[in-house]
């Protein structure tokens, strides 16, 4: 089973990113995440890791919007150029 399940999330995520994790973004990640992610610290740094297809992109860009500025897209640029509109499009709200 352990088996399928590396090959199915090798094979279907496969838009790797990442993201800078604030102490609080990753409070927020343990509460709600995915089999699809992985936390790591390095040099007392949180970095969220992953994948996706290209699929769930709209609600990849939703998932990170609920961790607001607690997270930071490092890659891809596509991910962090569809959150930052996604941003304009709320503040534009307002």
């Amino acid at each position: 089973m352990q088996k399928i399940q590396n090959d199915y999330e090798k094979n279907y995520h496969d838009i790797k990113f990442e993201c800078t994790l604030t102490k609080l973004g990753v409070e927020l990640f343990y509460k709600n995440n995915y089999p699809n992610m992985y936390l790591k610290k390095v040099n007392k740094v949180y970095y969220l890791y992953g994948g996706y297809n290209q699929e769930e992109f709209d609600y990849m860009v939703q998932y990170l919007i609920t961790l607001g500025n607690n997270v930071k897209i490092n890659y891809p640029q596509e991910l962090k150029d569809a959150y930052l509109a996604e941003l304009k499009r709320i503040i534009a709200q307002y």
